[in-house]
C-alpha cells in the first residue's frame, strides 16, 4: 500500500512539473520550449525572455503556491469539522481579507498592490482569532472547540464581513471595481513581489499541516480514541486551525478568492489516497496546485488575446471530477449491509411487545463533555374533536413570540419613512380612509409582506434542506436554486443594464423575476439529475450541490467583471437581495406559494423525522427514502425559487433561521414553523433598518439580514446555549 502511495505521489509530482512547463510556455503568445529553457537558465533580454521571466515564472510560482495551500487547507478543514461542506474559508479567511482589502480602499486610499496584499493578510488573520475565539468560549477549553460550534461560528463571521464589505463596496465605486476583480481571484498580473509577501505564511503553514497528520488520523477515530492514545485534542486542533489560517491567508491574499480548490481538491485526493492525512495532504496539495495551474493555462487559451478567469475554468474542471466520483458510490441504504441492517430492525420493531426482551434495570450513563445529554421539551398532548395535537411549549411559546415581533415590525414600517404616520393614520389608511392610504397600502406595506413571506420561505426551505441532507451548514445553495437565479439574472442585468440605462421597465418587473425562476429551477434540476443513481442519498446530493453551485457561482464573478462597474453594481444588489420598489405583484406568488406548501411541509414532517435518524433507520420505520427525499426537496426548492424571484436571494437567513430557531427553540432538530418565522422576523428587521438606518440612502436587505443574523447567532454560540444542540446534531 505504501509503495502505491509514494507511486501516485510520484506521478502527482511530474504532473505538477509539466503543468508549471505548460504555464511558462502557452498564453497569449506561445513561446518554444527550448526558449522558455533558455530564458531561465540564460536570459539574454529578447522579448520571449522578458515574457517568461517577467510575467509568467511569477505568476507560475504564485499559482503553485496558491493550489498547495488552498488545497492542504481544504483538507485539514474537511479533517477537523468531519464535514464535507467545509472550505478553508470557512474560518472566516477569505472574508476577512476581503474586508480589510476594502477598508483599506475607501477609508485610507490604499490602491497599491503590495499595501493590499498586507491588509489581506492581517484581515484574514484577525477574522480567524475572532471564530476561535467564539468556538472556544462555545464549547470550553476542557473540551476544544466542537466542530459544528466552530464550523458556525466561521459562518457567522463570514457573513458579518460578507455584510459590511457589500455595504461598503456599494457606497464606493473605486473599491467596487477593486472587488469584483479580487473576488473572480486569479494569479495573473501580481509580480513578483506578492509571491515572496506570502511565501513565509505558506511555509509556516505547510509545516505545521504535515505536524498536524497524526494528530488529525487520531481525531477521526473520536475524541476519546485519541486522548485514549495520548493526544492532546485542544493542542491538535489549534495546530490544524493555525495552518489551515497560515495557509489560506497567504493564498487568498494574493490570489483572490478560489474557494473552489479548498472545497473539492480533498475530494478527488481522499479517492486516491484514503483517509489518511499522512498522504492526504500532499495528494491534495499536489493536486491543488496541478488543477490551479491548468485552469489558468486553459483560461489564457480559450479566451485569447484575453483570459477566461481562473474561478470558471476550475469549476469547469473540478465540478465533472467531483460529481463523477461522487456517483460512482451508492448510498448507504442501497448496499446489501445496511439494507439487511434495517430489515432486521424493521421485523424486530414488528414482534409483540412481549417478546421483546427488557432489561430489569437501566443505567443513566454519565453524560460526558463531548456528547452532553440530550433533554427533549416536555410535550403536551391536546385533543379537539376526534383529532389530538402534541404541542411543545416553548417552540409554542417562542412561535407566539415571532407572531408578536412580526406584527411590531409591520407598525414600525408602515409608520417609519421619509413620511411619519401616527398609528391612527396607519389603521385609517388600511381602512380605506385617510390621505396616506398610498403610502401605506401602495407602498410600504407589499414590501414588508414580501419581504415577511420571502424570509418565511427561505427560513422553512433551509430547515427542510439541512434535516434532509443532515448537515448543519446546508442551505438551498446546495440545491442549485440561488446559484442559478443568480447567475440567469445577473446574466440579464449585464446584457441590458447599460442599454438600457438601468435595469428598469419590463425587464425589472417580468424579465429579472422570470430569469430567477428559470435559473433557480433549471439549477435543482440539474443537482437532483445528476445526483440520483438508484434513489437519491443526502450526501451524495451535498457534494453534486457543491459542484454545480461552484460551476454557477464563479460564472456569476466572471459576468460581474466582463460588465460595466455600474452593470456590476446593479447585479450586486440583487446578488445580496433587495426590497426597494417591491408591490403586490411580489407579494402573491410567494403568499400562494407558502398557502400550499407549507401545509404539504407539515403533512411530511413525521417522514422528516425519520430521515433525521438515518437511511437504516427511515427503512425499518417505512419510509420509502426515494420518495420521501424527492417531496420534500421539491418542497424546499419550489420555496426558495418563488422566494427568491420576489426579494432576491437573501443573503443568510435559510442557513441561519433553521439554527437560530434550534437554540431558541431548544429541540433536537431545526422546527419547521418556527424556522420560518424566525425567517420573517430576521427580514422584516433587517428591511426596517435597511430602509431607516442611512436615509435618505438605503442598503440592501442582504446586507443588513447578515449583519443582525450573525451578531445574535454568535451571541448563542458565546452564551454556550447552543453546545448541547451542536454536539447533538454532530451524533
Amino acid at each position: 500500500m505504501a509503495s502505491r502511495r509514494l507511486r501516485v505521489l510520484l506521478v502527482l509530482g511530474a504532473a505538477l512539473v509539466v503543468a508549471a512547463g505548460l504555464s511558462l510556455a502557452l498564453g497569449a503568445k506561445a513561446v518554444p520550449p527550448g526558449d522558455v529553457w533558455h530564458a531561465l537558465w540564460s536570459p539574454g533580454g529578447g522579448e520571449n525572455d522578458l515574457i517568461v521571466r517577467s510575467l509568467r515564472v511569477p505568476r507560475t510560482v504564485l499559482g503553485v503556491l496558491a493550489g498547495v495551500a488552498l488545497g492542504m487547507a481544504g483538507a485539514l478543514m474537511q479533517g477537523h469539522t468531519r464535514n464535507p461542506l467545509a472550505d478553508p474559508g470557512l474560518l472566516g479567511v477569505t472574508q476577512g481579507a476581503a474586508f480589510a482589502m476594502v477598508l483599506g480602499i475607501v477609508a485610507f486610499g490604499v490602491s497599491g498592490t503590495r499595501a493590499s496584499i498586507w491588509l489581506g493578510v492581517g484581515g484574514a488573520l484577525a477574522a480567524s482569532v475572532a471564530v476561535f475565539a467564539i468556538g472556544l468560549a462555545a464549547g470550553g477549553r476542557r473540551g476544544g472547540s466542537p466542530p459544528l460550534t466552530l464550523a458556525l461560528a466561521g459562518t457567522a463571521v463570514s457573513a458579518l464581513l460578507y455584510a459590511l464589505t457589500s455595504a461598503l463596496v456599494l457606497l464606493d465605486e473605486q473599491a467596487m471595481d477593486a472587488f469584483r476583480f479580487w473576488q473572480a481571484g486569479s494569479p495573473a498580473g501580481r509580480g513578483a513581489g506578492p509571491a515572496w509577501q506570502v511565501a513565509p505564511f505558506i511555509a509556516a503553514g505547510l509545516v505545521l499541516a504535515l505536524a498536524n497528520a497524526r494528530g488529525l488520523n487520531a481525531l477521526a477515530l473520536g475524541e476519546n480514541v485519541a486522548r485514549s492514545l495520548g493526544r492532546n485534542v485542544w493542542a491538535v486542533r489549534v495546530v490544524g486551525l493555525a495552518a489551515v489560517t497560515s495557509l489560506t491567508a497567504g493564498a487568498v491574499a494574493a490570489c483572490g478568492a478560489l474557494a473552489f480548490v479548498g472545497l473539492v481538491v480533498p475530494h478527488l485526493a481522499r479517492a486516491l489516497s484514503g483517509p489518511d492525512h499522512r498522504w492526504l495532504l500532499p495528494y491534495a496539495g499536489l493536486l491543488g496546485a496541478v488543477l490551479l495551474l491548468v485552469a489558468d493555462v486553459i483560461g489564457r487559451l480559450v479566451a485569447r488575446p484575453g483570459e477566461l478567469a481562473v474561478g470558471v475554468v476550475l469549476a469547469l474542471l473540478g465540478a465533472p471530477f467531483l460529481i463523477a466520483l461522487v456517483r460512482r458510490a451508492a448510498p448507504a441504504a442501497a448496499r446489501p449491509a445496511g439494507r439487511a441492517r434495517a430489515l432486521r430492525v424493521r421485523a424486530l420493531l414488528r414482534q409483540p411487545e412481549a417478546r421483546l426482551p427488557l432489561p430489569r434495570f437501566s443505567v443513566r450513563p454519565r453524560p460526558r463533555a463531548d456528547r452532553p445529554e440530550i433533554r427533549l421539551p416536555e410535550a403536551r398532548a391536546y385533543r379537539i374533536g376526534g383529532t389530538s395535537w402534541l404541542v411543545r411549549p416553548r417552540p409554542a411559546a417562542v412561535a407566539l413570540a415571532c407572531l408578536a415581533a412580526l406584527a411590531a415590525l409591520t407598525a414600525a414600517h408602515l409608520g417609519l419613512g421619509d413620511v411619519r404616520l401616527p398609528l391612527g393614520e396607519i389603521l385609517r389608511a388600511l381602512g380605506g380612509d385617510g390621505g396616506a392610504h398610498f403610502v401605506v397600502v401602495d407602498l410600504r406595506l407589499p414590501r414588508v409582506l414580501t419581504g415577511a413571506l420571502a424570509g418565511a420561505a427561505f427560513g422553512l426551505s433551509g430547515a427542510i434542506t439541512q434535516a434532509v441532507s443532515r448537515n448543519p451548514l446546508a442551505s438551498p445553495d446546495i440545491l442549485g436554486v440561488t446559484s442559478g437565479a443568480g447567475v440567469c439574472v445577473v446574466a440579464l442585468i449585464v446584457a441590458t443594464g447599460s442599454a438600457y440605462g438601468g435595469v428598469s421597465g419590463a425587464v425589472a418587473d417580468v424579465g429579472v423575476p422570470t430569469a430567477a425562476v428559470t435559473g433557480g429551477l433549471v439549477g435543482a434540476a440539474a443537482v437532483h439529475a445528476l445526483a440520483w443513481r438508484r434513489g437519491l442519498d443526502g450526501y451524495r446530493l451535498v457534494l453534486v450541490g457543491i459542484g454545480v453551485a461552484a460551476v454557477f457561482t464563479n460564472v456569476t464573478h466572471w459576468l460581474l467583471t466582463a460588465g460595466d462597474v455600474n452593470d456590476a453594481a446593479r447585479a450586486m444588489v440583487w446578488i445580496t437581495g433587495s426590497l426597494h420598489g417591491r408591490g403586490w405583484e411580489h407579494v402573491v406568488p410567494v403568499a400562494v406559494a407558502l398557502a400550499v406548501l407549507v401545509p404539504v411541509a407539515l403533512g411530511l414532517s413525521r417522514t422528516l423525522a425519520a430521515l433525521r435518524f438515518g437511511d437504516e433507520t427511515a427503512l425499518a420505520l417505512g419510509v420509502r427514502l426515494g420518495r420521501a427525499r424527492v417531496a420534500l426537496l421539491l418542497v424546499a426548492v419550489l420555496l426558495a425559487a418563488v422566494a427568491t424571484a420576489s426579494a432576491g436571494p437573501v443573503a443568510f437567513v435559510a442557513l441561519t433561521a433553521p439554527q437560530i430557531a434550534l437554540r431558541v427553540a431548544r429541540t433536537p432538530h431545526p422546527p419547521l414553523l418556527v424556522s420560518a418565522l424566525t425567517g420573517a422576523v430576521l427580514t422584516a428587521a433587517a428591511d426596517l433598518v435597511a430602509r431607516t438606518a442611512f436615509a435618505p440612502a438605503e442598503l440592501p436587505v442582504g446586507v443588513v439580514t447578515a449583519a443582525l443574523g450573525a451578531p445574535y447567532l454568535i451571541h448563542l454560540l458565546w452564551r454556550g446555549s447552543g453546545r448541547r444542540a451542536a454536539a447533538r446534531t454532530l451524533t
